[in-house]
C-alpha cells in the first residue's frame, strides 16, 4: 500500500485527490497552510489522513512531511492571476520557492525515491520534451493526467 503526500490538500483538487487515493486503498498525508484551501474540504476525511498544517516555505516541516512517502502530488499554489499581479513577490515565494523546498525535501528524504505526480493533460508531450532536452528533471518526475492518477505511467 503506497503513501501519498498531497500538498494543498485543503483545496478542491487536493481534497478530491485525497478521496480518490483513499478509495483505492492508499494512505494519505496532507500538508496545507490554508492560505487558499478550506478546512471543510477535508473535514470528512480528516480522521483517515495524516494531516499537517504547515507551509511549504518551512523547509523542516516540508522535510518531515516527505518522510516515508512513496508519491508526492503537488497541488499547493496561489492560483490567482490578479493576486500574482498585485503581490508578485508573495506569489513567487509561495509557488516557486515552495515548490523548490518540496523538491529539496524530497531529495533529502528519499534521494528521489519519491515519485512526483502532477495533473497534466499533455503528459506524453511534456515527458518527451523533458527527455529530449535532457533537463534536470529526475526520471521519477511523473506528469500524469488526473483520470489516470493511480495507473502506471510507464
Amino acid at each position: 500500500m503506497s503513501t501519498y503526500l498531497i500538498t494543498g490538500i485543503a483545496g478542491f483538487i487536493g481534497s478530491s485527490l485525497a478521496r480518490a487515493v483513499l478509495q483505492r486503498g492508499g494512505r494519505v498525508r496532507g500538508i496545507d497552510n490554508f492560505s487558499t484551501g478550506k478546512a471543510e474540504n477535508i473535514a470528512e476525511i480528516i480522521d483517515q489522513i495524516d494531516f499537517r498544517e504547515a507551509d511549504l516555505l518551512d523547509l523542516w516541516a516540508t522535510q518531515q512531511a516527505c518522510r516515508d512517502v512513496d508519491y508526492v502530488l503537488h497541488e499547493a499554489a496561489i492560483p490567482s492571476v490578479p493576486r500574482s499581479i498585485n503581490k508578485p513577490l508573495e506569489t513567487n515565494r509561495a509557488n516557486v520557492d515552495g515548490t523548490l523546498n518540496l523538491l529539496i525535501a524530497a531529495h533529502a528524504m528519499r534521494k528521489w525515491g519519491v515519485s512526483f505526480m502532477r495533473h497534466c493533460p499533455r503528459r506524453m508531450v511534456i515527458r518527451q520534451r523533458c527527455r529530449s532536452a535532457r533537463t534536470w528533471l529526475p526520471t521519477q518526475f511523473l506528469l500524469t493526467p488526473f483520470p489516470n492518477l493511480l495507473e502506471s505511467t510507464t
